[in-house]
This record gives structure tokens, C-alpha cells and sequence, in this order.
């Protein structure tokens, strides 16, 4: 919930806080991604910038294993 919120409130400092909250009590990375989509059609077009800091934090984040988990995925 902060996570999304964040994203609407257009926050970098809040998205990189709430996006290590959510890795370490464990969220999924589908979790993490259906949380920025939410913040995105809450905050409509011009949270787009944040939702992609949001994504690249958690690629920061997660050392880069969050990109080659969603590419596994699609294969």
C-alpha cells in the first residue's frame, strides 16, 4: 500500500523506503509490479516517470535477478 502510494504522490526517496519494505518482508516481484500498476492508474499519466524509478530501484535492489525473473517468465 505505501509502495503504491508512493508512486502517487510522486516520491523517490518514499518508492526506494517502501520498495526495501517490500522485499524484506518478502513480496514477489509480481507483487511488487501489480503494486506500481496500481499507483499508476491512481496517479494516471505523469506517475509514469515514477513508476520507472520504481522499476529501476527494484532492479538496484534486487541486483538485476528481477529483469531475468520476468524475462524467464515469458519463454
Amino acid at each position: 500500500m505505501g509502495l503504491a502510494i508512493s508512486i502517487v504522490s510522486r516520491c523517490d526517496e518514499c518508492i526506494c523506503y517502501h520498495m526495501e519494505g517490500c522485499l524484506n518482508v518478502g513480496a514477489t516481484i509480481d507483487e511488487i509490479m501489480e503494486t506500481l500498476k496500481i499507483g499508476v492508474i491512481g496517479g494516471g499519466s505523469i506517475t509514469y516517470l515514477n513508476a520507472r524509478f520504481a522499476m529501476h530501484a527494484l532492479e538496484e535492489f534486487t541486483a538485476g535477478s528481477a529483469l531475468s525473473q520476468e524475462e524467464k517468465l515469458k519463454e
